[in-house]
């Protein structure tokens, strides 16, 4: 069977160079791992952004562990940055899913590339509450990527990585659904 290469492209998300990669769907390819990089900014009401993100994170959480995806998310109060990985059978439509999602706009894909071992393996979703101090990470990630550089990726991705390593809520299934707010 043909693969299928989808730009998952929107109205509302702009691609970056050669940074935006066709995602590879191939149903006769049961493991085609792939990972996300991407960026948007918060549409949510500042008052209601920590409480509405907390919810948001927790829901993903749950549904990323029945998909057998991976991942961290970083909230700064104005920006969302979100490392997935998993099947492209299953990243592609939640990808889909996201860029419908009408609390974010200006999705920037920084990143995508197939992969054989997953940076989060561990966490159906990492997230550490709202973060306001790596708004300047997020950016730089942004800019780099938009003038051809992997610099400022490279740090998202290990930030998220770094922030990562220590659970701070473990469900009974032994696998970290989420790090919650404070």
């Amino acid at each position: 069977m043909t693969p299928d290469f989808n730009r998952l492209k929107t109205k509302k998300d702009r691609s970056i160079g050669q940074k935006s990669v066709n995602l590879i769907r191939d149903p006769g390819h049961v493991d085609v791992n792939v990972s996300v990089l991407y960026v948007s900014h918060s549409v949510i009401p500042l008052e209601d952004t920590e409480q509405v993100v907390q919810k948001l994170a927790l829901a993903a959480a749950r549904a990323n562990e029945q998909s057998s995806i991976t991942g961290a998310l970083i909230f700064t109060g104005r920006a969302f940055a979100q490392y997935l990985e998993g099947d492209a059978a299953d990243v592609g439509p939640l990808l889909q899913r996201i860029r419908a999602d009408t609390r974010h706009e200006d999705m920037i894909i920084l990143m995508q590339a197939a992969k054989a071992r997953r940076r989060f393996a561990g966490w159906s979703l990492a997230y550490n509450g709202l973060s306001p101090l790596v708004t300047a990470i997020v950016e730089r990630a942004r800019l780099s990527s938009a003038a051809g550089s992997e610099r400022g990726v490279r740090s998202l991705i290990s930030f998220m990585e770094r922030f990562s390593v220590r659970p701070i809520t473990q469900p009974s299934s032994g696998r970290r659904l989420s790090a919650s707010a404070n």
